[in-house]
């Protein structure tokens, strides 16, 4: 089993489309306690509209979630007229079913998510990490990520 039950390969990566709904944040959140983050340029097949890993870090500036600028070649996943700050702080990223593009959103609105992670690979007993590191961690993740709300 490459990917975790759920989850669905595609490309060397793991790929879950979460059944349910939430802020950026939030979907976020969800997909680094499975041990993933949002998705960085999406490769799978979209079943319907969700949120990307992609921020407005400030007005014009996109990034994704491991802080990699948004480069020119990936603006053309755009749809057209996007993105374009409608109403004003639109500064997460989803991408549309329908056309496979991206709108930029206010973070704050209710998306499914799209999670990635790398496949499972077979670990030394020594390499794994236990399952109260894994949620320490996330309690810390969630305390920075509550310090974050301000996308």
């Amino acid at each position: 089993q490459i990917c975790p039950a759920g989850w669905t390969v595609v490309n060397c990566s793991c790929y879950f489309l979460s059944p349910t709904s939430g802020s950026w944040i939030t979907a976020r959140l969800d997909c680094r306690k499975r041990r993933g983050d949002l998705v960085i340029f999406v490769r799978a097949l979209i079943q319907r509209s969700a949120w990307i890993g992609l921020y407005e870090e400030m007005q014009g500036s996109w990034k994704w979630v491991d802080g990699t600028p948004l480069s020119s070649e990936l603006k053309k996943f755009w749809a057209p007229g996007q993105p374009d700050n409608a109403g004003g702080g639109e500064d997460c990223a989803q991408i549309w079913d329908y056309n496979r593009k991206w709108n930029d959103d206010k973070c704050g609105a209710f998306r499914a998510r799209i999670c990635e992670k790398a496949p499972i690979l077979t670990l030394s007993v020594g390499d794994q990490q236990s399952d109260e590191q894994a949620d320490a961690e996330h309690s810390e993740e969630q305390n920075n990520a509550q310090m974050e709300t301000t996308l």
